[in-house]
């Protein structure tokens, strides 16, 4: 738990983006830190969670003095890279101020080169299991990217289509 400090506020009044990352990254950590991720790993491998994409709702503005939490989870994985769920929550009201999904992989700590996930990280994963809820899901476009990188040799990408729910443009 943590409270919104006059200093990471905008004109408004209200939290900066930039510091609903940085909550969102610290956050990340300890889920890391859940998944045998965390220091250890990063020390005796050389490797540690990298955040390579984020999809971010903001639902409610968070005024200086505000307490907050951070909850989260994993949704899930897709190869070797992990998809985990997170909400900034307003304690004084129990409302939801902000969503985060963040697509990470394990890096190279010098290289940053992506590095494959231990064995056991799918059991370890169980425990955080988590889903998105509807105040979370994106309006338009799936979380995935809009297209996919063309494949080596090919002139272009391939188009994949918007959100079959409808719930943007399509």
């Amino acid at each position: 738990m943590g409270s919104v400090q006059i200093g990471e506020c905008d004109v408004m009044g209200h939290m900066n983006v930039r510091h609903y990352v940085s909550r969102s990254l610290e956050a990340l950590a300890w889920l890391g830190l859940e998944l045998d991720l965390g220091p250890r790993h990063a020390r005796d491998h050389g490797a540690g969670l990298v955040p390579v994409d984020q999809h971010i709702r903001f639902l409610r503005e968070l005024p200086a003095g505000t307490p907050f939490t951070v909850w989260g989870g994993v949704i899930g994985r897709r190869e070797q890279t992990l998809r985990f769920y997170q909400e900034i929550r307003n304690a004084s009201a129990e409302a939801v101020a902000a969503t985060i999904v963040t697509d990470a992989m394990l890096g190279d700590l010098r290289t940053g080169a992506p590095r494959p996930l231990p064995s056991g990280i799918d059991q370890a994963m169980t425990r955080l299991a988590v889903a998105v809820p509807d105040h979370a899901a994106p309006r338009g476009l799936r979380f995935d990217p809009p297209w996919r990188p063309a494949e080596p040799g090919a002139r272009e990408g391939t188009r994949v289509d918007a959100n079959p729910e409808g719930r943007g443009p399509g």
